[in-house]
């Protein structure tokens, strides 16, 4: 403590003060705080995990106890959330009803990790929290991880659909997908099958043979 008051660091998570609960957050930014201060902070657990919920909040420079750990590495990077797509949260947004623990963004859009993003609480089904089902709720774009699944309403018939990879099961790019056959497809033999498998272009079994066949002819040739 000097005559500027307490110096607080956003590199690091702070234990609050209050003895009711367990609240930690992380500082938004580093200074020198007096104990009437306001200081915005990121809420999260005692691992500087984000929480669902406010993306941040203001409180009191008084009201920030000890620190506990060093704050995870800010992620500023963008990338594009997707309407069509089905994401697994966090945590659930509501946290009395674990079954609804996913996410479909109200609309598309390139957002960073800091960007508020409006989006239907879900279930790994796309149904839609009976809670929540009147209007989006806002959360911090931090807080959606991977999709996983194509979100009702984009099946077979609609052009948009994102097919989901026959390997690691994460959505595909329809304009990347590469498309395979099954053990002993008849296409070789009538030019036509009913083979339905999809791939990431590194998950693509054909390819990844073939990577290993080129590999296998340069040692040849070097040998």
């Amino acid at each position: 403590m000097t005559d500027r008051g307490r110096y607080i660091s956003s590199k690091l998570v702070y234990r609050g003060k209050s003895q009711i609960t367990k609240a930690y957050g992380i500082p938004l930014q580093s200074g020198f705080y007096g104990p009437d201060d306001t200081l915005e902070i990121q809420p999260c657990d005692k691992e500087g995990k984000r929480l669902t919920g406010p993306a941040t909040m203001k409180v009191l420079a008084a009201t920030i106890g000890d620190p506990v750990a060093d704050a995870p590495e800010k992620q500023p990077e963008k990338r594009y959330l997707s309407a069509t797509l089905i994401y697994r949260m966090e945590q659930p947004y509501d946290g009395d009803s674990p079954r609804y623990g996913c996410c479909i963004p109200m609309v598309n859009g390139v957002r960073s990790s800091s960007d508020m993003v409006d989006i239907w609480p879900c279930d790994e089904n796309g149904g839609i929290h009976p809670g929540f089902n009147v209007s989006p709720v806002p959360v911090s774009a931090s807080v959606i991880l991977e999709p996983f699944r194509t979100a009702p309403g984009y099946g077979d018939d609609d052009e948009y659909e994102w097919p989901v990879c026959d390997v690691c099961g994460q959505p595909v790019d329809p304009d990347e997908a590469h498309w395979g056959h099954e053990k002993n497809c008849a296409h070789e033999l009538l030019g036509v099958c009913f083979c339905n498998l999809k791939y990431h272009p590194a998950c693509c079994p054909d390819c990844k043979k073939k990577q290993d066949t080129d590999k296998d002819d340069e040692s040849g040739v070097q040998a």
